[in-house]
C-alpha cells in the first residue's frame, strides 16, 4: 500500500498519504486512497460486498499527510459535524521560497511572546478556475469571491539558500489555498509547479526538489464513538524538509 496506516478501529481508519497520490480520482483503474483503503478492508472483511469508507475531508494530491476515514455511516456524520464546528484540526508545515515576514512584537508582548509563536495572520478573496483547476486571489467584490483566511509561522530558515520553513493553520478550506496565499504572497512552496515563480522552480530545481513541500502533519479529533481527544503527527517524507534537520 502507498497509503500508510498510522491509526485503525471498528470506526475510524487514519493514513499518512504520499505526495502525488489522489485522495479520490474519478479515473477508472488509476489507484487512489479510496480504492486502496477499500481493497485493504475487503480482504480483511468477514462479510461478501463493498466496505463502507466515508471520506471526510481531502488533501491535493500533490499534497502529502493525514487524512481520517470513517468506517460506519455515523462515524463519517460525527467527523463530518466537528470538521464543520472546528473540533477537527488540521496543521501544515511547508517549505517556502523566500524569507516570509515575521510579525515583531514590543514592550511586554515582546517579552510574554516567543519569536516561534508569532503568527502572522493573512485574509484574501479566493476564487477557482475550475477550467485550469486553478485557485486565485481576486478582488473582495468580485462575484463570487470567497474569504481565504490562514495564520503561519516561520520555524526555521536558511537565509544562504532563500528558503524557510513555515507552520500553517487553516482558518477556512478553500481550494489550493495555502499554495495560492504563500504564493501571492511572493513565498510560493518549493516544488509547486502551478503555483510557483520561476524564481522558485529554478530554487526547487538547484535544491533536486521534485514534489510540492507541503504535508498536513498533524491532526486532531475527537473519537467519534468514545469521545476521546485524539491527536496523530506524521514526520514529512519530501526532501525538502531534511534541509532543516540540522538548523539549530
Amino acid at each position: 500500500m502507498k497509503c500508510d496506516i498510522v491509526f485503525e478501529d471498528d470506526y475510524i481508519v487514519i493514513c499518512h498519504k504520499p505526495s502525488g497520490f489522489p485522495t479520490q480520482t474519478g479515473n477508472v483503474g488509476r489507484a487512489d486512497c479510496v480504492s486502496e483503503l477499500k481493497n485493504y478492508l475487503s480482504a480483511r472483511a468477514k462479510k461478501p460486498g463493498e466496505p463502507y469508507l466515508g471520506i471526510v475531508h481531502r488533501l491535493d494530491q500533490p499534497v502529502e499527510g493525514l487524512l481520517v476515514f470513517a468506517k460506519t455511516k455515523a462515524a463519517a456524520e460525527a467527523l463530518s459535524s466537528q470538521l464543520g464546528d472546528g473540533l477537527l484540526n488540521k496543521r501544515y508545515y511547508a517549505v517556502v521560497y523566500g524569507m516570509p515576514y515575521i510579525r515583531e512584537c514590543a514592550g511586554e508582548e515582546a517579552g510574554a511572546v516567543a519569536e516561534s509563536e508569532r503568527w502572522m495572520k493573512v485574509e484574501h478573496y479566493m476564487e477557482k478556475d475550475a477550467r485550469v483547476s486553478a485557485a486565485r486571489i481576486v478582488p473582495e467584490d468580485k462575484a463570487g469571491a470567497k474569504m481565504a483566511r490562514l495564520q503561519y509561522r516561520v520555524m526555521d530558515s536558511l537565509p544562504q539558500r532563500g528558503i524557510a520553513k513555515v507552520e500553517v493553520i487553516l482558518e477556512t478550506g478553500r481550494f489550493h489555498q495555502i499554495r495560492a496565499q504563500m504564493s501571492h504572497l511572493g513565498h510560493p512552496l518549493l516544488g509547486d509547479i502551478k503555483y510557483g515563480t520561476e524564481e522558485s522552480k529554478e530554487k526547487s530545481k538547484e535544491l533536486g526538489i521534485k514534489n510540492t513541500a507541503l504535508c498536513a502533519y498533524s491532526l486532531d479529533l475527537v473519537h467519534p464513538m468514545t469521545k476521546e481527544r485524539m491527536g496523530f503527527i506524521c514526520k514529512p517524507e519530501n526532501p525538502a524538509f531534511r534541509l532543516f534537520e540540522n538548523v539549530k
